[in-house]
């Protein structure tokens, strides 16, 4: 038996029922040619082609997606099969949500049932002419060492693998980020309202872009509450300089505010009106804080009342 079926023996019976209505006839033939001659004995193919028709087809379709939830490769004998009839990869990957039981292409890209991105991996993979089914890819590594290679990444390309798959994408927002220090600068550039972020460790140099354009602000605070909120997130220093309406600052405390954890900050530069800046500290580790830098006169009342 071929190596792929014994670690996927669900596989067999996702391409069967999405080859179902094809009927018996040289469907076993079609089946070695995709996973070998000696894939599979004709006596057991029969029995679970079988077996399969006698099924309510919606209560096996339901099988058929939880088998797909559970394991992304039990959808590849699918996919080569697809690529040997020369199906484009649009008419293919239509067909397999059609047989799991979702007909809205943007929906399935955006669920969690098929990741869109394996799949486009497998059908360029065997489009090249590589039709081995068992070599390994990255999204097939256990776990841990998934998660220790996203961790021991750089800032970028924790980013950049967040958006790469669902499943990256909640491994990157539960190991701890790559860097130590923030900053947001809010001010013009060439006339037009704009954000800056930086960011870095404390042993690299300041990396950085700028927001600029439609929703600018939005997207800032978008990008700037995914790092807020990974509650690994340890920080040497924050930054933050405001040159625009003060509307800006209230509503980066608001979203400062929403998070259910407390930040570790050993440093803070920052420049608020006195509420925001006493909305800012409560939202910090206690503990943590050792250097803060803001224009106020520490001996004012409200200030000096909370840092007693």
């Amino acid at each position: 038996m071929s190596k792929f079926i014994a670690n996927h023996p669900s596989a067999i019976e996702v391409w069967l029922f999405y080859k179902r209505k094809e009927g018996k006839g040289g469907l076993y033939e079609k089946l070695c040619k995709v996973i070998g001659e000696n894939g599979i004995f004709e006596e057991e193919f029969n029995k679970l082609f079988d077996k399969m028709t006698m099924e309510d087809e919606e209560s096996k379709r339901k099988e058929i997606r939880q088998f797909v939830v559970n394991n992304q490769a039990n959808l590849r004998i699918c996919i080569l099969s697809d690529v040997i009839e020369k199906k484009s990869i649009i008419e293919s990957f239509l067909s397999i949500t059609k047989m799991i039981g979702t007909h809205d292409i943007t929906e399935m890209m955006e669920s969690n049932v098929i990741d869109y991105q394996d799949f486009e991996f497998w059908f360029n993979r065997f489009s090249s002419g590589n039709w081995n089914l068992d070599q390994k890819s990255f999204f097939e590594l256990p776990l841990l060492i998934v998660s220790n290679i996203v961790e021991k990444s750089d800032f970028r390309s924790q980013m950049r693998l967040r958006k790469v798959s669902h499943g990256l994408r909640n491994i990157v927002d539960q190991v701890k980020p790559s860097i130590d220090k923030l900053i947001y600068e809010f001010d013009y550039d060439d006339s037009q309202s704009s954000a800056y972020f930086g960011y870095c460790t404390s042993d690299e140099k300041e990396n950085g872009f700028r927001y600029t354009g439609k929703n600018y602000l939005e997207r800032v605070f978008k990008d700037m509450m995914i790092h807020l909120n990974n509650r690994r997130l340890r920080l040497k220093c924050f930054e933050w300089a405001n040159y625009l309406t003060s509307d800006v600052a209230t509503k980066f405390i608001k979203r400062w505010n929403s998070l259910n954890h407390k930040i570790e900050i050993v440093s803070l530069d920052v420049y608020f009106d006195v509420p925001l800046m006493i909305d800012l500290l409560k939202a910090v580790k206690p503990g943590t804080l050792e250097h803060f830098v803001f224009p106020w006169d520490l001996e004012q009342p409200i200030l000096k009342g909370y840092l007693n």
